[in-house]
C-alpha cells in the first residue's frame, strides 16, 4: 500500500516541481530589463555641461533601457570646433546614428551633411541645426527634430513681460549663443511681438551670456551699473541665467520693479514666481525632449525614415499648460511639474 502510494507521489511532486521552475523562469524573464537590440551605437552629443542638458541626459538613459539599444553620450563645452570634432568621432566610429542638441545650429551643418550622406540616421533636439528659417522644421536629409517653434516662444515671453510691464518701458536682454536657432529664435519673437503690438516697449542692451549663470549675473550687474532704474524689463533666454539674474534684481534698488521673464521651465525659476522674484517663463520639458529624440533615431534606424518635427508642447508634462498659453505665471505655477 505504501509503494503504491509512494509511485503516485512522485509524479504528483516532479509535475509540481516543473510548474514552480517555469513559474520562477517567467517572473525572471518579466522583471529583467529588455533585450540589447542590434541597431548599433547611438551617438548622443550634448552641447556641453548644463542642468538642463543634464536633465535631458537622464531622458535619453531612460529611454535606452526601455528600448534596450546602445546609447554613448559626450559633450562638446559649448564649443563649435570640438562639436563638429564629436560628430566626425562618431562618423568614424561608425555610428547608425547621431542625435544631437547643437551649441552652434549652423556650425554643426557641414559634418550633419556628411553623416546623412553616409546613411546615419541624425536628429536634432531642443536646439535646431541649420540657420534661423529651420527654426520650425527638419533641416534636409535629417530625421528629426523635437522641440519648440522658438521663434513662437519667444514670442510668448515677450508677449507676457509686455503685459506685466504695462505695454512700455525699457528692456535688456541675456542672450545665450547667438548661433544657436532657439537663441536667435526667441529674442527674434519677443521683438516681433514688441514691434507689431507694444511699440512703447525699446531694447536697451542685448549681450551673450553664454547659458552661464556666473556670466548673467555679471553682466545683470553691468546692465543696473549702467542703466539704472531706467530698466524695466528683462528678457532671458533661458531659466538658469534668469534665476541669475533675479538674484542680483532683487539686492539691487531694483527689486520689485523689473519684470523678469524666460524660457525654461525650471524648478528654481518657477519658485521665483512663486515668491515674486520672477514674472513667467514658457515651458520645456528636457527629459521628455530628449527621450522622444532618442525614440525617433530608432524609429529611423528601424527603417521609418519619414521626417519629423515633434512639438515638445504636445507632450503630456506640457501640454497641462495648453490652455495657459504654455506660459508658467504667478496663477498657475502650481499646474506644471518642472523636469530640472
Amino acid at each position: 500500500m505504501d509503494s503504491r502510494r509512494k509511485r503516485k507521489l512522485v509524479p504528483a511532486a516532479v509535475a509540481a516541481a516543473a510548474v514552480a521552475t517555469v513559474a520562477s523562469a517567467w517572473v525572471a524573464a518579466s522583471t529583467a530589463a529588455p533585450q540589447q537590440t542590434d541597431l548599433g551605437l547611438i551617438q548622443v552629443i550634448q552641447p556641453g555641461v548644463h542642468p538642463y542638458v543634464a536633465a535631458g541626459d537622464k531622458g535619453i538613459r531612460r529611454a535606452a533601457k526601455k528600448l534596450g539599444v546602445n546609447v554613448e553620450i559626450t559633450q562638446s563645452e559649448f564649443t563649435p570646433s570640438k562639436e563638429v570634432a564629436n560628430i566626425q568621432n562618431a562618423i568614424a566610429k561608425g555610428a547608425k546614428a547621431i542625435v544631437i542638441q547643437p551649441a552652434s545650429s549652423e556650425g554643426v551643418v557641414p559634418s550633419i551633411k556628411q553623416a546623412n550622406s553616409k546613411g546615419i540616421c541624425t536628429v536634432a533636439f531642443a536646439v535646431n541645426v541649420g540657420p534661423s528659417k529651420y527654426v520650425d522644421e527638419v533641416y534636409p536629409g535629417m530625421k528629426g527634430f523635437v522641440g519648440l517653434n522658438e521663434f513662437q516662444s519667444g514670442q510668448l515671453m515677450g508677449e507676457s513681460m509686455a503685459k506685466a510691464m504695462g505695454g512700455k518701458g525699457n528692456v535688456v536682454v541675456i542672450q545665450g549663443i547667438l548661433p544657436s536657432t532657439a537663441a536667435g529664435g526667441r529674442e527674434q519673437g519677443a521683438r516681433d511681438v514688441w514691434k507689431r503690438k507694444y511699440p512703447g516697449i525699446k531694447v536697451l542692451a542685448s549681450q551673450q551670456a553664454f547659458y552661464d549663470a556666473s556670466k548673467a549675473r555679471a553682466l545683470m550687474q553691468n546692465y543696473i551699473q549702467r542703466y539704472g532704474d531706467r530698466i524695466n524689463g528683462v528678457l532671458s533666454i533661458t531659466n538658469n541665467m534668469a534665476t541669475a539674474a533675479a538674484d542680483v534684481i532683487f539686492n539691487s534698488p531694483l527689486k520689485g520693479k523689473v519684470a523678469l521673464s524666460s524660457t525654461g521651465g525650471q524648478k528654481q525659476m518657477i519658485d521665483y514666481i512663486r515668491q515674486g522674484k520672477a514674472t513667467s517663463t514658457v515651458v520645456e520639458i528636457p527629459t521628455d525632449e530628449a527621450a522622444q529624440a532618442l525614440k525617433l533615431a530608432v524609429d529611423c534606424l528601424k527603417g521609418n525614415k519619414k521626417k519629423v518635427f515633434f512639438n515638445t508642447n504636445k507632450l503630456p508634462a506640457a501640454a497641462v499648460l495648453k490652455s495657459q498659453g504654455y506660459v508658467v505665471n504667478k496663477g498657475n505655477a502650481g499646474r506644471f511639474k518642472p523636469q530640472w
